[in-house]
């Protein structure tokens, strides 16, 4: 009910206890005394329930029900991405050093070592930061069903023509603050994740991960995301 709608319950309960005055203070007969108390306390019971039922409209609004605010959620999403800052910019530092030093297999190996390592030391102060995909190299990095919704809306978005480097998502999903900035495919990636990989490639990803889903990419193409997610007691920080 909007305002509009309890200024008029408002004027209707003043018009009730008016009439309400006028009926009890005009001389009756001995013959109406039963009917003026009937109609006072007809009157009465109206103009008190008028203004209970404004009393429980006003008693919770909207805003005062809502979990978190727009403030919270941009806050928030400030932290989860610089936290994905330096995870991303390490990883991918090192694996392009590893790449210069032995050549994609030596990439792989780092990759395999640090990404892991790098997850765990992002994840501090009650946040869980990790790498997820639809077609995973290592299975722990399997995407759960919110995060299969969100990669959907991202694919959609690039077969748009939206660059992969601009798709982030984040909301409140069953107690937790979930945030997600999409991976792309770049030139460097094509070694480990392209269409034509080396031999000497296909030999080290068979070993390390014999049910390898992350081959056959191009340029610009949506790899996956960094997932990170926080209890709601925890994201002030």
């Amino acid at each position: 009910m909007g305002y509009t709608d309890h200024f008029y319950i408002l004027i209707l309960n003043i018009m009730f206890f008016v009439i309400l005055f006028g009926v009890s203070s005009q001389p009756l007969s001995r013959d109406h005394t039963m009917t003026r108390f009937l109609l006072t306390f007809l009157l009465a019971g109206i103009g008190g329930f008028g203004l209970a039922g404004c009393q429980t409209q006003y008693a919770v609004q909207p805003q005062e029900t809502t979990l978190v605010s727009k403030l919270d959620l941009v806050a928030w999403e400030q932290a989860a991405q610089a936290r994905v800052k330096p995870f991303a910019g390490q990883l991918l530092s090192a694996v392009q050093g590893a790449m210069q030093v032995g050549g994609a297999t030596q990439a792989i190996t780092v990759c395999t070592e640090l990404a892991p390592a790098l997850a765990q030391q992002a994840s501090t102060d009650g946040w869980t930061v990790g790498r997820i995909s639809d077609r995973v190299r290592q299975p722990n990095n399997a995407a759960d069903a919110w995060e299969s919704a969100v990669l959907a809306q991202f694919a959609a978005q690039v077969a748009a023509g939206q660059p992969v480097a601009e798709l982030k998502h984040s909301a409140v999903v069953e107690g937790e603050y979930r945030y997600m900035q999409a991976i792309g495919i770049a030139p460097p990636c094509l070694a480990c994740h392209g269409q034509n990989l080396a031999p000497d490639v296909q030999a080290s990803l068979a070993q390390a991960y014999p049910k390898d889903r992350a081959t056959g990419y191009q340029v610009g193409q949506l790899r996956g995301a960094f997932s990170l997610r926080k209890a709601l007691g925890n994201v002030e920080q």
